[in-house]
């Protein structure tokens, strides 16, 4: 099962002070004939409002972030994610290291965030499986937008990468990465940075596809296979 493209994990669950699952149901089609299933909720992943920010480690957990915290968040616990509410923009405290760092394998990241004063907007760190889904991250005005290290295997759909001092996305040693409908618009603005491309691409196997890149100091820079 996997979500339609114009869907998101924020369309499932609710951000009330008590989130939980959204009731869902199938209906099934044969000529004259239709059954519909009762709504019910289809997972049982818990799922907490987290606006404090720090070390989240509690695995399979769905953390939403419903108002601003002045904090970065470090994720830990594999199979989690990290929901930004719908048109709220999550910011730091503009300490200088990653506005979200993940550190563990399967997690989701969702949602709008501003990385000014952290570099990088959002870092993953042997990360296997991340996925990065409707994710715009811009103006890390110290560094890049999105960078992905010995990170293998991620999946990226819907992503915005704009006004990052740095690439607006880097994988370094990361391969077979899938990325698709990735816009990189006005990055590479440190002109004292070795990393001014819209898209920087170190590992094999990547694959980008649907890829708008305007206005960054260099489009694409690459090493290794780009398969």
């Amino acid at each position: 099962m996997s979500l339609k493209s114009d869907k998101r994990l924020a369309d499932l669950v609710t951000f009330s002070a008590t989130p939980r699952w959204r009731t869902n149901s199938v209906t099934a089609t044969n000529g004259a004939d239709t059954v519909t299933t009762d709504p019910a909720e289809w997972w049982s992943n818990s799922i907490v409002v987290d606006n404090v920010g720090g070390m989240l480690t509690a695995p399979d957990t769905i953390y939403l972030v419903t108002e601003r915290p002045a904090n970065q968040y470090q994720i830990r616990g594999a199979g989690s994610a990290l929901v930004v509410a719908p048109l709220l923009t999550m910011n730091g405290n503009q300490n200088q290291v990653g506005l979200v760092e993940v550190y563990a394998d399967r997690v989701w990241l969702e949602g709008i965030f501003d990385a000014t004063g952290h570099d990088p907007g959002i870092y993953g760190f042997r990360a296997n499986l991340l996925n990065l889904r409707s994710l715009a991250v811009a103006n890390s005005d110290i560094g890049r937008g999105v960078w992905l290290e010995e990170a293998h295997g991620v999946v990226g759909y819907d992503l915005r990468l704009t006004n990052n001092g740095d690439s607006g996305i880097t994988t370094s040693n990361s391969n077979h990465g899938r990325f698709r409908n990735v816009v990189a618009a006005g990055n590479g603005t440190d002109i004292g940075s070795p990393l001014i491309e819209g898209i920087a691409i170190y590992g094999s196997g990547n694959r980008f596809e649907d890829v708008t890149v305007t206005n960054d100091s260099l489009a694409v820079g690459r090493s290794g296979i780009l398969a």
